[in-house]
């Protein structure tokens, strides 16, 4: 459970996603300002949004593209809201990822152990004390924490969290 920026895509995929994205957001005129738009894409490649708003993202996601990109999303917004025009080149050209950290099951929170640490850590936290009731992930209150690595590709920083995630445990009691 997380988030990769960039994500892998094909480029035909990456085409239709932003073609579906720019036809939705002119439909609903947003044309200056910030706007948040999730997109599932099955197995056929046709893209279906499930939210779009005039929103900045959640769950991190512009640390990410800060990290990724040396784009800063939050300035950019305040650049648009003031009438000015936005820097978005990019400064840089690595990935970034976020993996949530959740319980296996209900229960009492005894611990998590086995948190990374290194250069490849932008963040690492714990959002619940020892004692804290928890539940499984049934959405996103069941988060017990996050994790947010950097490599130099997406393919090195998926491998990575997957590594990072199957090194911890969530403890129960």
């Amino acid at each position: 459970m997380g988030h990769t920026v960039p994500a892998d895509l094909p480029s035909d995929v990456r085409t239709r996603i932003l073609a579906t994205v720019s036809s939705a957001l002119a439909a609903l005129g947003l044309r200056d300002g910030l706007g948040h738009t999730e997109v599932k894409v099955p197995e056929d490649g046709q893209p279906w949004i499930i939210e779009l708003g005039a929103r900045p993202p959640g769950d991190h996601i512009m640390k990410l593209v800060k990290l990724a990109f040396g784009v800063d999303e939050a300035k950019a917004y305040l650049s648009v809201a003031m009438g000015s025009t936005p820097d978005l080149r990019p400064t840089r050209a690595r990935a970034a990822a976020i993996r949530f950290i959740t319980s296996p099951r209900d229960g009492i929170l005894r611990g998590v152990k086995g948190l990374p640490e290194g250069d490849h850590v932008a963040s690492c936290e714990i959002y619940l004390e020892p004692g804290a009731p928890c539940g499984s992930a049934r959405d996103n209150v069941g988060r017990i924490g996050h994790i947010i690595l950097v490599a130099d590709n997406t393919d090195e920083v998926n491998a990575l969290a997957d590594a990072v995630m199957a090194a911890i445990t969530v403890e129960l009691a």
